[in-house]
């Protein structure tokens, strides 16, 4: 699961502390579904004749949460192998056979500082809507 941490340290006296969350908590849910897009393409090997079940797809998931003034997001997925093993692993995380990078594969862990740079942008422009600056 991916997760990025948010905290607002202290507030313009000229905002309320309800405008800001709103718009922080909106750019925090466009980051969790801009990195699961990301998260959910690994193409077939060319020529390859497996039919994709879409578990793995359509198990991606993002969720948040806040305690006081620090707020979370996180996308993860849920998909269990039959072997009882999560899945996602050995597709985007690093039980990932070399191969499958020759596919257009990717693990999640090689974009962290994609997922970081984009997650700073969205908090700061949302920020800066409300305190203008």
């Amino acid at each position: 699961m991916v997760t990025l941490k948010f905290q607002i340290v202290k507030f313009p006296s000229s905002q309320k502390f309800s405008d800001i969350f709103a718009d922080v908590d909106k750019a925090g849910e466009e980051w969790a579904k801009e990195v699961m897009e990301v998260a959910r393409v690994y193409p077939p090997p060319s020529g390859s004749n497996y039919e994709r079940t879409n578990t793995l797809y359509n198990s991606w998931r993002t969720d948040k949460g806040h305690r006081r003034n620090l707020w979370w997001w996180r996308v993860g997925t849920t998909a269990i192998s039959h072997k009882g093993r999560r899945y996602s692993t050995y597709v985007v995380g690093v039980h990932q056979p070399g191969y499958h990078a020759a596919t257009g594969w990717i693990k999640l862990r090689d974009r962290k500082v994609w997922m970081q740079s984009l997650f700073t942008k969205k908090m700061q422009e949302a920020i800066n809507k409300r305190v203008g600056t």
